[in-house]
């Protein structure tokens, strides 16, 4: 699965725009848009300030583990 497929995934689980998302993260939204949507390949550095933005590991959006398979504690 592509890290663009997982960050929506997740991004959908936390209950979050991509707005919101690109905000806590510090990117713009078009950068966002672009990941989703699998156009653009993010630098770890980008990977970890979205995780970090979904209070998540890093691994989570590279492809460990998607949402619907998590029970949360």
């Amino acid at each position: 699965m592509k890290i663009g497929n997982n960050l929506k995934r997740w991004r959908e689980y936390r209950l979050m725009t991509q707005q919101e998302l690109a905000d806590a993260a510090e990117l713009g939204v078009a950068s966002v848009v672009r990941i989703e949507n699998n156009h653009t390949e993010p630098r770890f550095s980008t990977i970890k300030k979205l995780a970090d933005a979904l209070d998540l590991e890093a691994r989570r959006l590279i492809g460990e583990r998607p949402p619907e398979l998590i029970d949360e504690e």
